[in-house]
């Protein structure tokens, strides 16, 4: 067997584990801040169910999509947010996060008066690159840059 077609292979393994990984119930919490204005941040949970085949497309709200690439299972995605109520894009991209999370949820068994704690793991990607605030019509309103979770305000561009 050549090299060309060992690293095919290769490829198509982790590419497979990869997504096996999502598929065994590792959720992506997403948080993208709207430095234009800050009074209307989005937060979304990316589940198993709203991925196929490494894209994403969902309505997290009225009138508010978030699409884009997932990468790889620990978080490294690009996406884009469309609100069409506050007239905004924002384009921008996520590395992975530090380490795996342990989230909680409690249910409650209406019948029984029992309730139940249940864990589950997710990962919290951190923003990095370029990040572009847009109206509807493509007009950059502001630029700001990420590295790894850190926002450079001294290069933000209005």
């Amino acid at each position: 067997m050549d090299d060309f077609m060992r690293i095919i292979i290769f490829f198509t393994i982790m590419f497979i584990g990869c997504f096996s990984a999502v598929a065994c119930g590792i959720q992506l919490k997403l948080f993208v801040n709207n430095i234009v204005n800050s009074n209307n941040n989005y937060e979304y949970t990316i589940q198993e169910r709203d991925i196929h085949d490494s894209i994403f497309n969902i309505c997290i709200r009225d009138k508010t999509h978030l699409s884009g690439h997932i990468i790889d299972c620990r978080g490294a995605l690009s996406f884009r947010l469309v609100d069409s109520v506050n007239n905004l894009q924002i384009e921008g991209a996520f590395v992975n996060g530090l380490d795996t999370l342990t989230g909680q949820t409690l249910s409650i068994d209406v019948v029984e008066q029992k309730g139940k704690i249940r864990l589950y793991k997710y990962f919290e990607p951190l923003q990095n690159g370029i990040w572009k605030y847009k109206n509807l019509k493509g007009k950059l309103l502001k630029q700001r840059i990420y590295y790894d979770g850190v926002p450079d305000f001294l290069h933000d561009q209005k």
